[in-house]
């Protein structure tokens, strides 16, 4: 069997696009060369790598299994090929990261600024959605590192603990419980509630916290996005529980504030997450490394 890295790379484009002719164009191929070296893999290693339904091409379990451990194979070749036309062991290429709503919006931008003035020659490109989001990426092997505030139970990833912190409850400065100082568990649960969606770790984390056997809430609206829960709860829409991260400047000026906790842990654990068994590109070592600093405090190795 003589498979080469550019069939591979041929396998992956067209695995991340679906489409033949935006692959082959992708890589530098025509459309023609793209689709022989495709079906040379195929001969090669005797299975179909995708599902041929009409004009469309979809990957097929075979294809699935293959994709993963094509991803670590060309993520080493291009860091020897980085290395050595470099001349220097630096961090270099694409590091492609994950993030959940609080850390993506609200730490994210400042972690990964001061890694890039630190190294220059790593291009990172950062989505943001919700843990389940973010779970799927890395599954899907769409992006190298994920950092969510929700748990996380696949055996497929690998979790660590890099951050903690603190959901807040809060209100409107008008809203008829702003000025009391003691609030009971029983007030909380009869309350309106703004809320991020299901599947957001902010969500579940508060629920587990507040919530015990078969109790519910009334929640009143449910909203994919911080700002969407703020805009709602400054407007006295009902009352809100998000990350202290998220709300410390809205509590600083006044315009939201923080109720009291009836003996109501809200703690949390921040996530980095790794697909099981993924090779640790010098990239992603780096930037896990520094991130476990606050923003602006990596130290002059930059690790």
């Amino acid at each position: 069997m003589n498979l080469t890295l550019r069939q591979l790379e041929v396998f992956r484009a067209i695995a991340r696009g679906g489409n033949m002719g935006r692959a082959a164009q992708e890589i530098g191929l025509t459309q023609s060369a793209a689709s022989m070296a495709l079906s040379e893999l195929e001969r090669q290693l005797g299975v179909s790598l995708f599902d041929r339904p009409g004009r469309r091409i979809v990957l097929n379990d075979n294809g699935a299994r293959l994709l993963t451990e094509v991803e670590e194979l060309l993520e080493r070749a291009a860091e020897i090929e980085l290395l050595f036309a470099s001349g220097t062991q630096a961090p270099s290429g694409l590091l492609r990261i994950g993030a959940s709503s609080t850390i993506g919006n609200y730490l994210m931008p400042a972690l990964v600024g001061a890694f890039s003035d630190r190294f220059p020659e790593v291009r990172i490109r950062l989505s943001i959605g919700n843990t389940e989001q973010i779970i799927g990426r890395l599954l899907n092997s769409e992006i190298d590192l994920g950092y969510v505030e929700g748990s996380c139970g696949k055996s497929q990833i690998e979790s660590s603990v890099w951050r903690e912190d603190r959901l807040v409850i809060f209100c409107a400065p008008d809203y008829p419980l702003a000025a009391r100082r003691k609030l009971r568990r029983n007030e909380l649960l009869a309350e309106r509630w703004v809320l991020r969606e299901r599947g957001s770790g902010t969500r579940e984390v508060f629920e587990r916290a507040l919530l015990r056997h078969g109790e519910t809430l009334a929640v009143r609206h449910e909203f994919g996005h911080t700002e969407a829960v703020k805009q709602a709860v400054r407007a006295g829409m009902g009352i809100g529980c998000l990350s202290r991260l998220a709300i410390q400047d809205e509590l600083n000026r006044g315009s939201l504030v923080e109720l009291p906790l009836p003996m109501v842990d809200l703690r949390r654990d921040l996530l980095q997450l790794v697909r099981t068994g993924k090779y640790r590109t010098a990239c992603m070592q780096a930037f896990a490394d520094a991130v476990r600093r606050a923003p602006g405090e990596l130290d002059s190795s930059g690790l």
